[in-house]
C-alpha cells in the first residue's frame, strides 16, 4: 500500500462460469472473469469487478503492468487504502 493507493498482483482467469474474487494463489489475488481475452475484455471485466468490490468508480482502478497477460498488477487510487485491503479480503471466498 502506498499513500492515497492500493497495488495489486492478480490472477485472472478468464472464460470462467462465475465472476468474482476467487481467493489467494501464492502472491496473487485470484479474480474469475466471464469475458474472453480479446480486444481488452477481460481487462475491462476485471476493473469491473474490482470496482464493485471496492466500491470505487472505475477511473481509480488502473493495470500498471500485464495488460496481456493472466498476471497482472493494478493500482486503485483511493482517499481509505485500509477500508479497500478490508473489502478485498471480505470478498474472499470461506473456507467449508
Amino acid at each position: 500500500m502506498r499513500d492515497g493507493s492500493i497495488e495489486l498482483r492478480v490472477q485472472v482467469l478468464p472464460r470462467s462460469s462465475r465472476q468474482g474474487v476467487a481467493g489467494v494463489v501464492g502472491d496473487r489475488l485470484k479474480i474469475l472473469l466471464h469475458s474472453a481475452p480479446v480486444d481488452g475484455e477481460a481487462n475491462r471485466s476485471l476493473i469491473d469487478v474490482l470496482a464493485e468490490v471496492c466500491e470505487v468508480a472505475r477511473g481509480r482502478i488502473r493495470i500498471v503492468s500485464g495488460e496481456s497477460s493472466r498476471a497482472k498488477k493494478v493500482v486503485i487510487t483511493t482517499e481509505d487504502p485500509q477500508a479497500e485491503a478490508r473489502r478485498l479480503m471480505d470478498a474472499l471466498p470461506r473456507p467449508r
